[in-house]
Protein backbone atom coordinates (compact mmCIF):
# COMPACT_ATOMS: atom_id res chain seq x y z
CA UNK A 1 0.00 0.00 0.00
CA UNK A 2 3.37 2.15 0.72
CA UNK A 3 3.31 2.65 -3.32
CA UNK A 4 -0.10 4.18 -3.63
CA UNK A 5 0.33 8.02 -2.36
CA UNK A 6 -2.75 9.03 -0.53
CA UNK A 7 -2.60 12.47 -1.38
CA UNK A 8 -2.60 11.90 -5.32
CA UNK A 9 -5.40 8.95 -4.48
CA UNK A 10 -7.57 11.59 -2.50
CA UNK A 11 -7.21 13.97 -5.21
CA UNK A 12 -8.44 11.95 -7.85
CA UNK A 13 -11.60 10.83 -5.45
CA UNK A 14 -12.57 14.60 -4.87
CA UNK A 15 -11.99 15.08 -8.79
CA UNK A 16 -14.41 12.17 -10.12
CA UNK A 17 -16.51 12.31 -6.67
CA UNK A 18 -16.29 9.28 -6.02
CA UNK A 19 -17.51 9.21 -2.70
CA UNK A 20 -20.21 11.76 -3.10
CA UNK A 21 -22.75 8.42 -3.30
CA UNK A 22 -20.93 6.06 -0.88
CA UNK A 23 -23.35 4.52 1.60
CA UNK A 24 -20.42 4.64 4.32
CA UNK A 25 -18.07 2.72 2.44
CA UNK A 26 -15.61 5.35 1.28
CA UNK A 27 -13.20 4.65 -2.04
CA UNK A 28 -10.37 4.16 0.23
CA UNK A 29 -11.74 1.54 2.17
CA UNK A 30 -12.38 -0.10 -0.96
CA UNK A 31 -9.60 -0.46 -2.21
CA UNK A 32 -7.69 -1.64 0.70
CA UNK A 33 -10.83 -4.35 1.23
CA UNK A 34 -10.09 -4.81 -3.03
CA UNK A 35 -6.38 -5.31 -2.66
CA UNK A 36 -6.62 -7.44 0.75
CA UNK A 37 -9.39 -9.83 -1.28
CA UNK A 38 -6.65 -10.16 -4.29
CA UNK A 39 -3.53 -10.83 -1.68
CA UNK A 40 -5.20 -13.49 0.51
CA UNK A 41 -6.72 -15.45 -2.32
CA UNK A 42 -10.20 -15.19 -1.04
CA UNK A 43 -13.19 -16.04 -3.43
CA UNK A 44 -16.45 -14.91 -2.01
CA UNK A 45 -17.70 -12.02 -0.20
CA UNK A 46 -17.64 -14.00 3.04
CA UNK A 47 -13.69 -14.90 2.65
CA UNK A 48 -13.08 -10.96 2.19
CA UNK A 49 -15.48 -10.23 5.26
CA UNK A 50 -13.65 -13.19 7.35
CA UNK A 51 -10.68 -12.11 6.45
CA UNK A 52 -11.00 -8.55 6.82
CA UNK A 53 -12.30 -9.41 10.49
CA UNK A 54 -9.60 -11.28 11.58
CA UNK A 55 -7.52 -8.41 10.28
CA UNK A 56 -9.03 -5.51 11.54
CA UNK A 57 -6.57 -3.61 14.18
CA UNK A 58 -4.06 -4.55 12.09
CA UNK A 59 -5.64 -2.37 9.29
CA UNK A 60 -6.03 0.87 11.27
CA UNK A 61 -2.58 2.18 9.62
CA UNK A 62 -3.95 2.09 6.52
CA UNK A 63 -7.47 3.84 7.11
CA UNK A 64 -9.72 0.78 7.85
CA UNK A 65 -10.96 1.31 11.47
CA UNK A 66 -14.26 -1.02 10.89
CA UNK A 67 -14.72 -4.09 9.58
CA UNK A 68 -17.30 -3.94 6.33
CA UNK A 69 -20.22 -6.28 6.73
CA UNK A 70 -21.05 -8.63 3.91
CA UNK A 71 -24.14 -6.78 2.77
CA UNK A 72 -22.04 -3.80 2.50
CA UNK A 73 -19.46 -5.63 0.29
CA UNK A 74 -21.91 -6.91 -1.45
CA UNK A 75 -23.74 -3.53 -2.20
CA UNK A 76 -20.42 -2.57 -3.77
CA UNK A 77 -20.79 -4.34 -7.09
CA UNK A 78 -17.49 -5.59 -6.29
CA UNK A 79 -15.87 -6.74 -9.28
CA UNK A 80 -13.63 -10.02 -9.02
CA UNK A 81 -10.47 -11.94 -10.31
CA UNK A 82 -9.55 -14.73 -9.55
CA UNK A 83 -8.31 -17.81 -11.58
CA UNK A 84 -10.35 -20.16 -13.40
CA UNK A 85 -10.66 -23.56 -12.26
CA UNK A 86 -8.79 -26.44 -15.00
CA UNK A 87 -12.09 -28.45 -14.41
CA UNK A 88 -14.47 -26.15 -15.44
CA UNK A 89 -17.28 -25.99 -18.19
CA UNK A 90 -17.38 -23.16 -20.84
CA UNK A 91 -19.42 -21.79 -23.94
CA UNK A 92 -17.17 -18.67 -25.31
CA UNK A 93 -19.63 -15.83 -26.39
CA UNK A 94 -17.00 -13.21 -27.43
CA UNK A 95 -13.79 -12.97 -28.08
CA UNK A 96 -11.56 -9.41 -28.38
CA UNK A 97 -8.81 -8.30 -30.00
CA UNK A 98 -5.91 -6.50 -27.73
CA UNK A 99 -4.17 -3.38 -29.40
CA UNK A 100 -0.52 -2.58 -28.86
CA UNK A 101 -1.04 -0.21 -25.81
CA UNK A 102 -1.86 -3.21 -23.58
CA UNK A 103 0.29 -5.78 -25.33
CA UNK A 104 0.83 -7.74 -21.91
CA UNK A 105 -2.79 -8.86 -22.50
CA UNK A 106 -2.52 -12.10 -24.70
CA UNK A 107 -5.64 -12.48 -25.34
CA UNK A 108 -9.64 -11.39 -23.94
CA UNK A 109 -12.36 -13.87 -23.97
CA UNK A 110 -16.07 -12.91 -22.86
CA UNK A 111 -17.56 -16.72 -21.21
CA UNK A 112 -20.53 -18.39 -20.02
CA UNK A 113 -20.10 -21.48 -17.76
CA UNK A 114 -22.01 -24.10 -18.94
CA UNK A 115 -21.92 -26.77 -15.89
CA UNK A 116 -25.67 -26.94 -14.79
CA UNK A 117 -24.62 -25.79 -10.92
CA UNK A 118 -21.88 -23.55 -12.06
CA UNK A 119 -24.19 -21.64 -14.45
CA UNK A 120 -27.35 -22.01 -11.46
CA UNK A 121 -24.80 -19.93 -9.45
CA UNK A 122 -23.59 -17.34 -11.63
CA UNK A 123 -25.42 -17.06 -14.81
CA UNK A 124 -23.95 -13.76 -16.29
CA UNK A 125 -20.89 -13.51 -18.32
CA UNK A 126 -17.41 -13.57 -17.30
CA UNK A 127 -14.24 -12.92 -19.14
CA UNK A 128 -11.07 -14.68 -18.80
CA UNK A 129 -8.18 -12.73 -19.93
CA UNK A 130 -4.78 -14.29 -20.66
CA UNK A 131 -1.69 -12.00 -19.50
CA UNK A 132 2.01 -11.62 -19.68
CA UNK A 133 3.77 -11.52 -16.49
CA UNK A 134 7.19 -10.10 -17.41
CA UNK A 135 8.69 -9.42 -14.20
CA UNK A 136 8.23 -13.65 -13.40
CA UNK A 137 8.48 -14.46 -17.44
CA UNK A 138 4.98 -16.37 -16.83
CA UNK A 139 1.52 -16.13 -18.49
CA UNK A 140 -1.34 -16.17 -16.13
CA UNK A 141 -4.77 -16.81 -16.63
CA UNK A 142 -7.37 -14.76 -14.61
CA UNK A 143 -11.55 -14.86 -14.41
CA UNK A 144 -13.58 -11.59 -13.45
CA UNK A 145 -16.71 -10.74 -13.27
CA UNK A 146 -15.77 -6.88 -15.06
CA UNK A 147 -16.88 -6.95 -18.99
CA UNK A 148 -15.34 -3.57 -19.46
Amino acid sequence: MSLIDRGIFSKVVRQHSSDKLSKGIFTWTHLVSMIFMHMSGSQSIRDIHTGLLSATGKLSHLGITKTLSKSSISCLNVFFVTRLQSNAVIKIVAQYLTDKKHEHILNDVEIKLTDFYSSQNYPKELCIVKVYDKLNNQEIILLTNNAN
